[in-house]
């Protein structure tokens, strides 16, 4: 009876998914379906038992989040809402006509507020954001980038592809979209097959108090990434403290 109950509950699940619809919509396509093997009221007992079992999540649109970890208010910091970096993405995007651009606002927003704020030295998230293949994710964690450094983010590094072709081409993107400015961007990297060194001036960057943001995009190789960590190991970690990172980590 437990196995019957855990494929029911499955594939009640996987409606939900891949149909878009609610878990009680789910229910009633599944009992439908399987109406010969399993009673109405055995499904509703099963989404009786989902449901408390999701009680302790906060569903935020398509958003599952873990009370535990985010507590108190997840409201939009208001820097980050009509900030200089979105404003300037979100005016190229409308002078291109691109497409979903109050989806993306408000994919955007939701994600943003549930960053760590990075007035809370030592605080830290985790977060995993899915996307259809060619559904727009770098356009998307693009935007996350941008909102974020309006919130107070200083250091972006976004990990890309696992040769160079791949990271350069994410930089280019990168570099023409957003990245734009060099007077408030520090290019860490460049689209020339430059990526990221042991870079000794970054204790320095890390500990100006001036307006640049610092911006590099790694390919994920052995090397790479242990140049990454030992710059960043030799940044004292009271400076590093209060130098929100961000990381995106796109695959």
């Amino acid at each position: 009876m437990s196995d019957e109950r855990d494929r029911i509950s499955a594939e009640i699940m996987n409606r939900v998914i891949s149909d878009r619809v609610s878990i009680d919509e789910a229910a009633d396509r599944v009992a439908h379906e399987y109406r010969r093997f399993v009673s109405r009221e055995a499904v509703r007992q099963i989404v009786t038992s989902l449901k408390s079992e999701m009680a302790g999540n906060r569903v935020l649109r398509h958003a599952v989040i873990d009370e535990s970890a985010y507590q108190g208010s997840m409201d939009m910091p208001t820097s980050a809402m009509s900030g200089a970096q979105w404003c300037r993405y979100l005016d190229m995007l409308q002078r291109k006509n691109a497409f979903g651009i109050d989806e993306l606002s408000r994919t955007t927003e939701e994600v943003c507020s549930l960053l760590a704020l990075p007035n809370q030295p030592g605080a830290r998230r985790k977060g995993l954001v899915m996307g259809n293949v060619q559904s727009g994710k770098t356009r998307h964690f693009s935007g996350v980038i941008a909102r974020a450094v309006d919130m107070g983010y200083r250091f972006v590094i976004v990990l890309s592809g696992l040769y160079n072709n791949l990271r350069e081409q994410t930089q280019s993107r990168l570099d023409r979209d957003l990245f734009v400015d060099r007077e408030f961007w520090y290019h860490l990297t460049s689209a020339e097959n430059n990526d990221f060194d042991r870079r000794s001036e970054l204790l320095a960057l890390m500990g100006s108090h001036s307006d640049v943001r610092l911006c590099a995009v790694v390919k994920k190789n052995k090397t790479r990434l242990k140049n990454l960590e030992a710059s960043l190991r030799n940044v004292p970690e009271e400076i590093r403290r209060k130098c929100p990172i961000l990381i995106i980590w796109p695959s």
